[in-house]
């Protein structure tokens, strides 16, 4: 399973889901995970992103945040609630 980081969401938002008013974004605790994440540059862009390559452990959910783009289908203003970004 892809994952981002909280400084990879909104890159990520606008790549794959611009429009967008519906989703839910899940935060989860790497350290509750039965499985931990790796931290891969599968496309050699550079950048590493997290994969899960187990299941996501419920209790590792520690937040369901509703998201939705802008009027203009952009996420460049959204930031993960809780982050440092």
């Amino acid at each position: 399973m892809h994952l981002s980081g909280a400084t990879q969401m909104v890159g990520t938002l606008n790549k794959h889901y611009p429009g967008r008013t519906d989703l839910l974004i899940l935060s989860i605790d790497p350290s509750r995970l039965e499985t931990p994440p790796v931290w891969e540059d599968l496309y050699g862009t550079g950048q590493e992103f997290p994969h899960l390559y187990g299941p996501v452990d419920l209790d590792a959910v520690i937040a369901v945040t509703p998201a939705s783009c802008d009027n203009d289908g952009r996420w460049d203003d959204w930031v993960v609630p809780g982050s440092q970004m």
